[in-house]
């Protein structure tokens, strides 16, 4: 349905006849200036869009200004890269306005799933770390009264995969002694290092079953060829969260595993 009022040079259209328009806009008011160029549209409880030109006739700036009582939320979740079902909420994007006048937004975000308020602000930011990895829907409702005592009130819904990371491996220094043909071996061992399997660059190896005590007290290996250097690579078994993962260590990572026997 359309109304035309020609006199006022204003025409007025009901929202249902123009797709764009959001549901509950209402009526949508066009005025037009002596040129019948487009000076201002009123959305009724939404936004004013007023328009200029130059001197040629082409429109040059746009302003747009909200009008009744709007409250806008706006959420952005980041997963944490380096800690285990931490995830960083910021509302701080959010809106809250009256006639075009900035209000305070009030903030509640329900995170949908158990766990912790581990940082943040406390106001529109939150740092939060789950109980347990999954997929959560979190909700922010950004909300104010209106200069009538109406709450204004909209929310928005993000869906977020908190992290498992994983940890950084350890670094180990080793430390090797050579002594003729007999070479020992030590470190300072992790206590999450479960297991380690020494290759001693000679088609030998040895296992450790106890590698914080084998390691403190020393691996010792005796080449049976000498003249020549060997390259040592260990091979550790880390428990993490109860997750088997082997590390390999190589003179890549300490210089100390290259060994030379006279």
């Amino acid at each position: 349905m359309r109304e035309f009022f020609l006199s006022g040079a204003i025409v007025t259209f009901f929202a249902t006849s123009l797709s764009w328009l959001p549901a509950h806009a209402g009526t949508v008011t066009y005025t037009y200036d002596d040129l019948d160029r487009l000076q201002q549209v009123v959305t009724k409880n939404e936004h004013l869009l007023d328009y200029d030109y130059d001197e040629m006739g082409n429109r040059q700036k746009l302003t747009s200004v909200n009008m009744g009582s709007i409250a806008t939320p706006s959420l952005n979740a980041i997963p944490s890269a380096d800690t285990d079902f931490v995830v960083y909420f910021d509302g701080s994007g959010s809106t809250c306005f009256e006639d075009g006048v900035e209000k305070t937004c009030d903030f509640y975000l329900d995170y949908g799933g158990a766990g912790t308020v581990v940082g943040g602000n406390g106001i529109d930011v939150w740092v939060y770390e789950y109980n347990s990895p999954g997929t959560y829907t979190a909700t922010l409702t950004v909300s104010f009264y209106d200069g009538t005592g109406t709450l204004i009130a909209d929310s928005q819904t993000v869906a977020v995969a908190p992290l498992t990371v994983q940890k950084p491996i350890p670094t180990i220094d080793f430390m090797t002694s050579v002594n003729a043909s007999e070479v020992t071996l030590t470190a300072a061992m992790p206590a999450d290092i479960v297991t380690a399997t020494i290759y001693w660059g000679d088609r030998a190896n040895s296992q450790s079953l106890a590698p914080l005590n084998d390691f403190s007290n020393g691996i010792t290996h005796i080449y049976s060829r000498g003249g020549r250097s060997y390259n040592i690579r260990i091979e550790a078994v880390l428990n993490i969260d109860s997750n088997e993962n082997t590390v390999d260590y190589t003179y890549l990572d300490d210089g100390d595993l290259v060994v030379s026997i006279p």
